[in-house]
């Protein structure tokens, strides 16, 4: 196998895969282009942005694991992005256990509710139902009078299909900051042009991707992944394969499933 064939071979691991999303957003030598990526996202300047780490929140061991992607202070806002790299039934209620419990920290610190600095979750989403927008913008929020229940809360959540549809295929440039993030090495050529921003975003996700060690780490992570999956899509036709009424099935694949994990 030539040079040219194992480069057409080689796996790209694209920047909405969330190892590769922190490695370069959560840098420290990336902090501008942190800043321009949040910039981008609020639709305006920023000036100060406190990175907290990554870190694993498992509060108990019925729940699965949860990585924190990026949560930063953000001009005295609290801002948090999240990466969804597929999306299924109940992932939404999911994500709003976790950002409402976050949420609640924040609440829990501050000495006067009403002063309480907002909080903004940023989530970019693969994998949405065809009738998602491109942006939404989420609130709590009566649906007769549109008065918001509370003022310092928000959620945004970029559709990455139909965003990198607009920009790639039909050449929309406001969001190529998202379409980036679903974008092969070939593509990235068309879509980091005349601007510093995702020109140096290209830079750093090819550097990661030529970069031996960290490759390997993602295909063992996807490995233990397809595992998961593996072990749970058995215990769900282990479930349905038991001749039992609709709702007792129901019980016994969830019971199935609830042992794959625990093995897990």
């Amino acid at each position: 196998m030539n040079n040219k064939t194992k480069e057409k071979t080689k796996k790209w691991y694209k920047g909405y895969i969330d190892a590769m999303f922190k490695a370069i957003f959560c840098n420290a030598k990336n902090r501008k282009l942190l800043k321009w990526f949040i910039e981008w996202c609020l639709n305006k300047k920023v000036e100060i942005i406190e990175v907290y780490p990554p870190e694993i929140i498992k509060p108990n061991i019925y729940v699965k694991n949860k990585t924190l992607d990026v949560l930063l202070i953000v001009d005295g806002e609290m801002v948090n992005l999240e990466i969804n790299s597929g999306y299924y039934n109940g992932l939404h209620i999911r994500n709003a256990g976790y950002i409402f419990s976050k949420y609640a920290e924040v609440v829990k610190v501050g000495e006067v509710y009403k002063k309480m600095t907002n909080f903004i979750q940023i989530n970019f989403t693969k994998d949405l139902p065809k009738d998602y927008p491109l942006v939404g913008e989420y609130y709590i929020i009566d649906e007769k009078t549109e008065i918001k229940y509370v003022d310092n809360f928000k959620i945004i959540e970029y559709n990455i299909d139909k965003i990198f549809d607009e920009c790639y295929k039909k050449g929309k440039k406001e969001y190529n900051f998202v379409a980036i993030l679903n974008a092969s090495k070939e593509e990235l050529d068309k879509l980091c042009v005349d601007d510093e921003f995702l020109v140096e975003y290209k830079k750093e996700v090819m550097r990661m991707n030529e970069n031996i060690k960290f490759t390997t780490w993602i295909s063992e992570e996807e490995d233990a992944e397809k595992v998961t999956n593996t072990l749970i899509h058995n215990a769900k036709e282990d479930g349905e394969s038991i001749g039992l009424k609709k709702g007792e099935k129901i019980g016994e694949k969830n019971k199935a499933i609830e042992i794959a994990q625990s093995l897990i």
